[in-house]
Formats: C-alpha cells, sequence, structure tokens
C-alpha cells in the first residue's frame, strides 16, 4: 500500500476551512455586496466541489489504509487506538471492526480479503458467551455488519443502511425477513 500523495489531501482542506470558517465566523459576517443567501451558496458549492475530488481510488486508498492498519496493529481485537496503535477490545471481544468491515469489503469488490475474514469470523467469533456489551454498538456494527455484508454478498435487490434513527427495528427486520422468524419484530 502506497502513502497517500500529497494532491489527495487538498479537497479535504478545503472541506475543512470551509467547516472551521462556518463554525467560527458569525453568521453576518460576510463581504461587502454578498448577501448571506449568496454567501451559502458559494460556501455549499465549494464543499461540493471538494467531495467531487475526491475519487473512488482516494476513498479505496484510505479504506484500505485504515483497514490494514487495524488487520497489522490491532486484529483480532475489536478496534485500534490510533495513538498508541494497539488494539483494545472495547466492545465484547468479537473483531468488531473486522466485522464491521465486511460490507465494504464486498462493495469493493475485494473477494479475497472479504471470504477469508468471513472464514475467520464463522471459525472464531461467538455469541453464545455470557459477556456486557453495547446493545447500540453490538446491533449497528455486529449485527448490521453482518447482516448488510450478506445482503451485499447476496446480490440482493435490498441494501439496508445501518446506522440512524429506528436502527433496532431495521437490523431485526431485516434479520426476521431473512430467517422466516418474527422473534425481535
Amino acid at each position: 500500500m502506497q502513502p497517500m500523495r500529497r494532491e489527495h489531501g487538498l479537497p479535504l482542506l478545503c472541506l475543512s476551512a470551509a467547516v472551521l470558517a462556518a463554525a467560527l465566523l458569525p453568521r453576518a459576517a460576510v463581504a461587502e455586496g454578498v448577501t448571506p443567501s449568496e454567501a451559502r451558496r458559494l460556501r455549499d458549492e465549494c464543499r461540493l466541489q471538494a467531495f467531487r475530488k475526491i475519487s473512488f481510488i482516494q476513498v479505496k486508498d484510505m479504506f484500505y489504509h485504515a483497514f490494514d492498519g487495524y488487520m497489522q496493529h490491532a486484529f483480532p481485537l475489536d478496534e485500534l487506538r490510533p495513538l498508541s496503535c494497539r488494539g483494545e477490545d472495547s466492545l465484547g471481544g468479537y473483531a468488531l471492526t473486522l466485522i464491521d468491515s465486511l460490507d465494504t469489503l464486498a462493495l469493493l469488490g475485494d473477494e479475497e480479503r472479504f471470504t477469508s475474514a468471513v472464514d475467520w469470523v464463522g471459525k472464531n467469533v461467538r455469541f453464545d458467551i455470557n459477556k456486557t456489551v453495547s446493545v447500540f454498538e453490538t446491533n449497528i456494527r455486529i449485527l448490521g455488519g453482518l447482516l448488510s455484508a450478506h445482503l451485499i454478498a447476496s446480490d440482493y435487490a435490498t441494501i439496508t443502511s445501518t446506522a440512524g434513527g429506528g436502527t433496532l427495528t431495521l437490523e431485526f427486520g431485516v434479520l426476521s425477513r431473512l430467517t422466516n422468524n418474527t422473534v425481535g419484530s
């Protein structure tokens, strides 16, 4: 994996500067002769241009930078602590980041890593143990990660978003539909 080139950071820098300026400057602070609505329109256009400059390749590079860092320094623990570059079982010890990355690996078409990760999860992750876990994190990252990876890899027409409001209903609804078992819905 090659390090990111300098030009990759320019769109993010522009976006960061726009967000920072919007947060720090008073709403009335606009250039002379520019109405607040024109300033908002210009700000939004700058943000849109910054987002458009981030290519699929850049997004893929950023994902693999994070994923490879996790696999090298933290796997099979839940998460990578970025400052110490060490792993931590913060949410139950289920290789949470690996499970949470399954859907992205499937979307990127990385069959080799996806298959390897699914095989590892199938052989090593157990849910029939007595542990204290965060219900929210378990639902959005483990249940949601496994379900969305299954739906994407199975080429289902319905792809679900696993974060946000109503997440329990969403994940348990999909689980019920896939298993033909209405428990939890």
